[in-house]
């Protein structure tokens, strides 16, 4: 009677485990977002300003939040809801056109490093919950200087379904700190959502697979296999990365500055030299028309390596920023379950006088997505809704 008592109460303690991420991939969640026939070049020097009726779609995968997730975003937005003032300046963004400013301000670049982002490529993770490894491992390709995905990202999946599989008591130190940051107790499969700082603590501590099976589609695997596992004590091509990475903060528990926003973190960061990769929900509005974004940044059509901004709620652009507006808020409030978790790459910030301040962020959707693979977040966005940020840099 004891042992199927002890039976009984196992199962009923493993059923009761609150993981972070997902746990499979019917678990996965999948939306469809606009993105651009003809993308246009931004940040190089070479401007081609929007193109009309240039619209196509395509879908994305994104990883379902937790619940200690989904409860702090729907307190963040009542808040914001519960400001009435606040609340009507934003509804006006979403319902009235702005003339475009001449020039987008200020454009920072994490320091040192903007001629190495310009050279890598941009990723695609295809229809997998994969955006920590993508985005974490494009971060350690910037910071090597590589002008291609160098660190095989399709094996080093492989190692990371392997050490998910394996006790916590087997995995090094480095993992099991990060693991308690956020609260796990079990190593989350990297093919069904991850954490940024958990792929730069599998690398730190097991190495990064170079050399095999090259990526020629910047991602997006034709036959991945995600039954598949690498053991990383056996593989001969295991190379340990030269970097140094710091969690800034995992909402709602923890941050490492008590006194500074989680916006002056990241640009506190990229002043020093890193790259920080965030997390960040995703609602419905921000996928697929009508579109909850306020609008698109692009180059200036007179070719003066000038940007600008527009503000439309016609379906004429694939919108690329995400800005903290009324309508995503009820959204996260009102339909929770429909927010997914995203993991993007932040390489630097723009400011405007008119419109503030916006992290560029390269994202993981392939280089159709956005603006040439990049998207702008605001910085109060990043403030209310963001759930996670790490900073990377070179050792």
């Amino acid at each position: 009677m004891k042992t199927k008592l002890k039976l009984i109460l196992s199962i009923i303690a493993i059923l009761g485990t609150v993981t972070l991420f997902a746990g499979s991939n019917s678990q996965l969640m999948y939306k469809t977002i606009q993105v651009n026939n003809n993308p246009y070049t931004v940040f190089n020097g070479v401007s081609g300003g929007p193109t009309l009726n240039n619209i196509k779609t395509k879908e994305i995968a994104l990883t379902p939040l937790t619940k200690m997730q989904q409860a702090y975003l729907k307190e963040q937005a009542s808040k914001i809801l519960a400001n009435t003032a606040n609340a009507a300046e934003n509804q006006s963004q979403n319902n009235e056109s702005y003339t475009a400013p001449q020039t987008l301000g200020s454009i920072t670049y994490a320091s040192g490093l903007q001629q190495a982002i310009n050279n890598m490529p941009v990723l695609d993770q295809g229809q997998t919950g994969t955006c920590a490894t993508f985005s974490t491992t494009e971060a350690l390709d910037i910071l090597c200087g590589n002008s291609t995905d160098y660190y095989n990202i399709l094996d080093n999946l492989y190692i990371g379904a392997y050490l998910s599989s394996l006790n916590t008591s087997y995995l090094s130190q480095e993992v099991q700190n990060q693991m308690n940051i956020l609260g796990l107790t079990n190593f989350p499969n990297p093919w069904n959502g991850s954490c940024e700082n958990l792929v730069l603590a599998q690398y730190k501590s097991y190495g990064c697979i170079v050399g095999e099976a090259p990526n020629d589609n910047n991602g997006n695997f034709a036959n991945n296999d995600e039954t598949q596992m690498i053991d990383p004590l056996t593989s001969t091509q295991v190379v340990i990365p030269s970097f140094t990475y710091q969690t800034l903060y995992v909402a709602p528990s923890y941050t490492q500055n008590q006194t500074e926003s989680y916006a002056q973190q990241i640009e506190g960061a990229l002043h020093q030299g890193k790259l920080v990769v965030i997390g960040i929900p995703v609602d419905d509005s921000q996928t697929a028309p009508p579109n909850g974004m306020s609008g698109e940044i692009y180059p200036d059509a007179n070719n003066q390596g000038q940007y600008d901004i527009l503000t439309t709620v016609s379906n004429e652009f694939a919108p690329d920023v995400w800005t903290c507006t009324n309508q995503i808020a009820s959204d996260i409030e009102n339909n929770i379950k429909g927010v997914g978790g995203h993991a993007i790459l932040v390489t630097g910030y723009i400011t405007n006088p008119q419109y503030g301040n916006f992290f560029i962020i390269r994202n993981s959707w392939g280089a159709d997505n956005g603006t040439s693979g990049n998207d702008f977040i605001s910085f109060d966005y990043v403030n209310n809704f963001s759930t996670s940020a790490t900073a990377v840099w070179n050792a």
